[in-house]
């Protein structure tokens, strides 16, 4: 890809002969040659994939008595993928394989998804009062497993077939694989009461239990609970007789959701046995695992309401304003070298907490409404409000990937890098600002990163949709949009910032 993205536009990647050449190694071209090797790496190379794949649902329900019924919803997802790459041994980038001799690899992928949910509702209305009252158990599997191989040195007469693989000493193969299994266990129950079909309160409540293979023992059960009310006003006797106000619904809720699935085991001390010591097989730390790994809590309070204008509901305009609080969020902190973990290395610890306020709504309209005929426009939009509100105990900011921060009262996602402070006029050497303001031609990369006011997650989103209704024939277009958003050019960031 930065091949392509380096190219340019009158490279021609052949010699008066018509031989192609992926570089312009031993060759007297006149440019770089950067586009030829995206050429070689696509006539070279081949990267397939076959899966098959199917999704299998069953929902039943059966009324044990009046008001009391039983139900369950069950379903499987199952996909069986095999892949295959090709690195043609003579093209240039085989050549940079191990041997030099292009590679052949093929790998096996078993997917499996669980989701079953059963329970009980029972409802019944009193005169102007209306119960329902439900228990449910839910189980959620899945299995993973995976299985590859690379081999190397392939006989050019054999494309495509372990056969051209050549395994010896100076042709060794590279193996890998892995298996996971996940599941998560809730027993919940939820009510709702109504009076009058005006005024419903609704509360839920969940005991949820993650494997082993997501949290530690001591963290695998929590409890969450959400309270909810809603006020129907278009049933009150002052919008009860008013057509332009067809429909007008008022809402609340607070509750708590959780999510215990970050990386398989990640919570536990791991080692590998793939380096040496001495000349002899060792083994260094993978993984420096955290016994205390919690879940990933988030608080949300909603506030919104539902309208409905005109006396056939022409004009719907809905609106909601949040505010989420994310405990626990997941985040890598660096340790010390003396961890063992190596340069670069991280502990996964469960900390910080994060702030969402904002407000999201859509307006849409009938300009044609007709039985037969249906036009629709609408406009939708979000903004979006994001803070740190917490790092850990030991530090107010960490890194964030190679060009990003997570520091106390900026919003996530925020960029980390030196500012251009232009070019000296009397010299024309590169100028960079100081953490202190000052300008300097001295580029350093550690002392001069600050946090910069650019943020890879968008402030402002939204859309306008439309859609043509003719008899059962619809047809609908999208425009969506986002503002005040940034991308960081990793291209240009990692071509330029090679490790030596």
């Amino acid at each position: 890809m930065a091949s392509v993205y380096y190219a340019l536009p009158y490279e021609y990647p052949y010699t008066p002969d018509g031989v192609f050449y992926a570089t312009d190694e031993g060759q007297g071209f006149y440019d770089t040659r950067e586009g030829s090797r995206g050429i070689d790496v696509l006539y070279g190379t081949s990267d397939k994939t076959e899966q098959f794949k199917t999704i299998l649902g069953i929902n039943l329900a059966y009324e044990i008595v009046k008001g009391l019924k039983i139900s369950t919803r069950n379903g499987i997802d199952y996909r069986n993928s095999v892949d295959q790459v090709f690195i043609n041994p003579l093209s240039y980038i085989g050549s940079r394989q191990a041997g030099g001799k292009g590679a052949f690899g093929e790998g096996f992928r078993r997917y499996f998804n669980l989701v079953s949910t059963s329970g009980l509702t029972y409802k019944k209305r009193l005169d102007v009062h209306d119960f329902e009252v439900s228990g449910f158990i839910e189980y959620l599997y899945t299995n993973e497993r995976n299985f590859s191989y690379r081999g190397y040195g392939l006989d050019d007469r054999l494309p495509e077939t372990p056969a051209g693989i050549t395994v010896s000493t100076g042709f060794l193969p590279s193996l890998g694989g892995g298996r996971v299994n996940s599941a998560l266990i809730s027993y919940m129950g939820l009510g709702r009461y109504t009076l009058n079909n005006k005024y419903t309160l609704t509360a839920s409540y969940r005991y949820d239990g993650a494997s082993v293979s997501s949290v530690p023992l001591k963290n695998r059960w929590h409890g969450f609970y959400s309270f909810g009310a809603n006020w129907d006003v278009k049933q009150e006797n002052f919008l009860a007789n008013t057509d332009f106000i067809a429909g007008l619904q008022l809402r609340v809720s607070y509750g708590q959701t959780a999510s215990s699935f970050g990386r398989s085991f990640d919570y536990l001390a791991t080692y590998s046995v793939n380096t040496t010591y001495g000349g002899l097989q060792a083994i260094r730390p993978t993984n420096i695992g955290n016994p205390d790994y919690n879940w990933e809590y988030v608080d949300e309070l909603n506030i919104g309401f539902d309208l409905s204008l005109f006396k056939t509901q022409r004009v719907k305009l809905v609106a909601d304003w949040y505010n989420k609080i994310t405990r626990g969020m997941y985040i890598e902190q660096p340790v010390s070298a003396f961890s063992g973990a190596g340069a670069g290395g991280t502990a996964p610890i469960s900390s910080a907490r994060m702030g969402n306020k904002g407000i999201e709504w859509s307006l849409s309209g009938d300009v044609i409404q007709k039985a037969d005929f249906n036009w629709n426009i609408g406009v939708n939009g979000a903004y979006n409000k994001n803070q740190i509100l917490r790092v850990s105990d030991v530090t107010d900011q960490l890194p964030d990937g190679d060009t990003r921060i997570i520091k106390l009262g900026l919003p996530y996602g925020t960029y980390y890098a030196q500012q251009w402070a232009g070019v000296d006029p009397a010299n024309g050497d590169a100028l960079y600002y100081n953490r202190d303001g000052s300008v300097t031609n001295v580029y350093s990369g550690e002392s001069q990163a600050v946090p910069l006011s650019a943020n890879m997650f968008p402030k402002l989103t939204g859309g306008i949709t439309t859609a043509l209704r003719w008899k059962s024939i619809t047809l609908s277009a999208l425009l969506a949009f986002v503002s005040d958003v940034q991308r960081w050019n990793n291209i240009d960031f990692y071509n330029e910032n090679q490790p030596t």
